[in-house]
C-alpha cells in the first residue's frame, strides 16, 4: 500500500511538474481574422511556442500590435528580418532585391465568366473557391486564389478573362479606418507598391531627416520611449538636436498570406522584438 501511495504521488508530482512546464512555455491562440486564409482560417485555434531562440524568415507569429490605438494580440508571417530591405512592385514581394515567391500566398482577381460561376464545379477541379464573390447579373466575379489555383482557374474554358486586382502607387486606400503605412504625404504607396524600406535593427545607427522620419518617428516614440519634437533647429529629442538615431532593439516586417484581405505591416508598420509572444507550432482545431 505505501509502495502504491509513492507511485500515485510519484505521477501526481510527474503531471503537475508536465502541467506548469506546459503552461510556461506555451499558449492557445484563435484566429479571429482571416488574414492568414490560405494557411489559417478564421476561428482556427493554434499552439504557440513562447520559448523561441530566434525569429526565422516566413514564420507565423502571434505578437501584440496597437491596431486603432488599441492593442490586439495578432497573427502574421514574418517576411522581413532586421536589416532587411522591403519592397513591393506590383504585389510581388522583393527581400534585398529578390524575388519571393510563396506557394501560400493568395490574390484577388477580377474575372468574367458570362455563363457563370460554380463553387461546387471549381472545387471538383481542384480549385478553392471559398473567396468567390459575385459582382453582378452580368458574368462579373471577384475571386482569392493561390498561385497554383489561378494557374488551374485560368485554362477553364468558360473563364473568359482573370485579371490581378493591383493597386497602383499612390492610390488611395483604407482598411478598417487605416491608410497605409507611414500615412504620410512623402510616401504615395499603396499596398501593391510599396518602399522599398529597411527593417531596423538593433545597435544600428541611421541618419535621420525630416524625409525618413515618417518611416520612424512611432516605434522611436512608443516602442523606444524616446518623444520626438520638430523645431525650426530640426529634429529634436530631449532638447537635443538629432540627426542620427540608433535603435535599441530588433524590429520585423510582417505580411499576412491572404494579401488583399488583411491588415499588416503594410498599414501599421514595424512590429518590435519585445512585441512577440510566440511562434506558431500546431493547429489544434478547426471549425472547418
Amino acid at each position: 500500500m505505501k509502495k502504491k501511495n509513492s507511485i500515485l504521488i510519484a505521477v501526481g508530482i510527474l503531471l503537475a511538474a508536465i502541467f506548469i512546464y506546459y503552461q510556461l512555455r506555451f499558449n492557445h491562440y484563435k484566429v479571429m481574422s482571416g488574414g492568414m486564409q490560405n494557411t489559417l482560417l478564421k476561428g482556427d485555434v493554434i499552439l504557440i511556442d513562447k520559448h523561441f531562440d530566434e525569429v526565422e524568415t516566413n514564420q507565423i507569429f502571434v505578437f501584440f500590435k496597437s491596431v486603432n490605438e488599441e492593442e490586439q494580440e495578432v497573427c502574421s508571417r514574418v517576411v522581413g528580418l532586421p536589416g532587411d530591405e522591403i519592397k513591393l512592385e506590383n504585389a510581388i514581394l522583393y527581400l534585398n532585391n529578390k524575388e519571393e515567391k510563396n506557394e501560400y500566398v493568395l490574390h484577388e482577381y477580377n474575372v468574367v465568366a458570362p455563363i457563370g460561376l460554380n463553387k461546387d464545379t471549381l472545387f471538383k477541379d481542384g480549385i478553392d473557391a471559398s473567396l468567390l464573390l459575385i459582382l453582378d447579373d452580368f458574368g462579373n466575379y471577384q475571386i482569392t486564389l493561390s498561385e497554383q489555383d489561378y494557374n488551374l482557374f485560368r485554362k477553364l474554358k468558360f473563364v473568359q478573362k482573370v485579371e490581378q486586382i493591383i493597386h497602383p502607387t499612390a492610390y488611395q486606400y483604407k482598411r478598417n479606418e487605416l491608410f497605409i503605412f507611414p500615412n504620410n504625404g512623402k510616401y504615395n504607396w499603396s499596398k501593391d507598391n510599396f518602399g522599398p524600406i529597411t527593417v531596423p535593427q538593433k545597435d544600428v545607427t541611421i541618419k535621420l531627416n525630416k524625409d525618413n522620419l515618417p518611416l520612424y518617428k512611432s516605434i522611436i516614440e512608443i516602442a523606444e520611449n524616446s518623444l520626438i519634437t520638430i523645431s525650426e533647429k530640426g529634429i529634436m529629442l530631449q532638447n537635443k538636436l538629432l540627426d542620427e538615431y540608433t535603435f535599441k532593439q530588433n524590429y520585423y516586417w510582417v505580411m499576412s498570406d491572404n494579401r488583399d484581405n488583411a491588415i499588416d505591416s503594410r498599414y501599421y508598420g514595424f512590429v518590435a522584438a519585445d512585441k512577440l509572444i510566440g511562434v506558431y507550432t500546431a493547429s489544434l482545431y478547426s471549425d472547418n
